[in-house]
């Protein structure tokens, strides 16, 4: 792991090449996490209520970047959304289309949507697997509507926990090609036009 010493932020170096990381996603079988599908539910039902007075309201449309197998567009067509989701793994979009969730197979680099049509847009510990997170914001931007929110869920290498846990931080892993805190995230969304305006825990 290497640090800016501009903006600071933590990233690997080196990795594999971008298409190779691009179709090891496309080829993986996670049955492991897909058969956690009920309780994921469960806690993307909770999140979206604890953060309701910041998203947008019941009826909006939502966009879940690397959906996996649909866990949040469930929790979210509960929540009263209409919710669409992305997701590269061929087995996962395929899990998620048979419980008859609208699930694209493929990313927001190579999927064509259409521009101001999402009033909402998840990244939900996606992120920090990205080869280059800075163009995915750049190409999530024209799909949000003028008022429209992007959410985004990541480790925290700034918090307590891992400072205190350094070396051993459980969020340190081979796939995350990047690691970001309140002030990195903060400047990688301003750099890409959108205006943090509410930090969870």
């Amino acid at each position: 792991l290497v640090k800016c010493l501009d903006c600071g932020m933590i990233y690997e170096n080196p990795r594999f090449p971008d298409e190779i990381i691009l179709k090891s996603y496309s080829n993986s079988v996670e049955a492991g996490h897909d058969s956690q599908y009920s309780m994921r539910v469960k806690s993307f039902y909770r999140a979206l209520k604890s953060l309701r007075m910041f998203l947008p309201p019941s009826g909006g449309r939502v966009l879940d970047a690397g959906t996996a197998g649909g866990a949040f567009l469930e929790a979210a067509q509960q929540f009263g959304y209409q919710a669409v989701g992305l997701e590269p793994s061929r087995f996962l979009a395929e899990q998620g289309q048979k419980r008859n969730l609208n699930i694209i197979q493929g990313t927001i680099e190579h999927c064509r949507l259409e521009p101001a049509s999402f009033d909402l847009i998840c990244l939900w510990d996606v992120l920090e697997h990205l080869p280059d997170p800075q163009n995915t914001l750049l190409k999530i931007k024209p799909l949000l509507k003028t008022d429209g929110v992007l959410l985004i869920n990541y480790p925290d290498l700034g918090t307590w926990q891992a400072k205190l846990s350094g070396k051993k931080f459980w969020w340190l892993l081979s796939v995350h090609l990047h690691y970001f805190t309140k002030e990195t995230m903060a400047f990688l969304c301003r750099r890409t036009g959108f205006e943090p305006f509410f930090f969870g825990r």
